[in-house]
């Protein structure tokens, strides 16, 4: 009879703890179903709020398009005055949209990294204070990055160069954004530089573009550039570069009228188009949106040749 009672409570043990295990088991499901609930409800919201700030930035875009032909529309405001002060009428809209931030370029204030020569960028880094050396070497890297072949020019880097130092190796085709740029060899911090430079087509603006930007077009001397700064600083606009030329020096009045027929045709008065980047902001944690528009204007009215979005 004891053996038997033994029996008998050795099978209830096992049986107790068989119990505990599956309550144990059921217990890390019911878990694991929570965790798995919770990160399917944040996923779900994240998409929600990043829906919202696409609707947002939309919205915001709308505003700005509205903006613009509102402000070409008042035939009291001469229509090339407006937009060449564009930048201003938008943001004085800033503060009307919460959720919105609004920033607003020329397309011509940038010298384009995908047309430039070197010497081009050479004259625009050294007039950034880059050293004559530095620059030719940051100037054939750029070079380099984008033609088509992989030969390396003298002071640049091609793809054996990348791989070796265990980098992202060049595309050997033109920059399709200014982010790409900080791939580049001597540009990874660069910024002061890249802000020099785009990929964006349009006409330089004199009254816009960054000195260091004119000091790199045909026939700008160091005193032509400063006289442009002068003038900028006055609030005067630049006008005709012929008019500008009058008042140089012989030497320099002499380059600025030997490079004018190849001048005039990389400069304009006013802005190609406008590029308007508009950043919204939704939710906890916040997430961003960015929508990025290029306007261009048909005589009193703006249109939009290009508008994308993304996080």
């Amino acid at each position: 009879m004891i053996h038997k009672r033994n029996g008998a409570a050795n099978r209830r043990g096992f049986a107790l703890i068989a119990i505990l295990w599956l309550l144990v088991a059921m217990a890390a499901l019911g878990l694991d179903d929570t965790v798995t609930t919770r990160d399917a409800l944040a996923t779900a919201q994240n998409r929600i709020n990043v829906t919202r700030a696409m609707w947002h930035a939309e919205g915001c875009g709308d505003v700005v398009r509205a903006t613009a032909d509102n402000a070409l529309g008042d035939t009291l405001v001469s229509a090339t005055a407006v937009w060449d002060t564009l930048d201003r009428s938008l943001a004085t809209i800033g503060a009307e949209l919460p959720g919105c931030a609004i920033s607003a370029r020329t397309a011509g204030d940038r010298l384009n990294v995908n047309d430039a020569d070197a010497d081009a960028l050479i004259a625009a880094f050294m007039a950034d204070g880059v050293a004559e050396e530095n620059a030719d070497s940051l100037a054939d890297a750029l070079l380099d990055w984008r033609d088509a072949d992989t030969i390396p020019r003298p002071r640049g880097a091609e793809v054996g160069w990348y791989r070796a130092a265990g980098r992202v190796v060049p595309t050997n085709t033109p920059f399709q954004d200014e982010s790409e740029i900080h791939l580049v060899r001597g540009f990874e911090n660069a910024d002061s530089l890249i802000a020099l430079l785009g990929v964006e087509p349009g006409k330089i603006v004199l009254d816009h573009a960054p000195l260091a930007v004119i000091a790199s077009l045909p026939g700008m001397t160091p005193e032509a550039v400063a006289h442009i700064g002068e003038l900028r600083w006055r609030g005067e606009p630049v006008g005709d570069v012929r008019l500008l030329a009058a008042s140089l020096s012989e030497d320099a009045r002499a380059r600025l009228v030997a490079a004018y027929p190849d001048l005039v045709r990389m400069i304009a008065t006013e802005p190609d188009a406008w590029i308007v980047r508009i950043t919204s902001t939704s939710g906890n944690p916040a997430i961003s949106v960015i929508e990025e528009l290029r306007l261009v204007r048909a005589a009193r009215r703006a249109g939009v040749t290009r508008a994308r979005l993304w996080l």
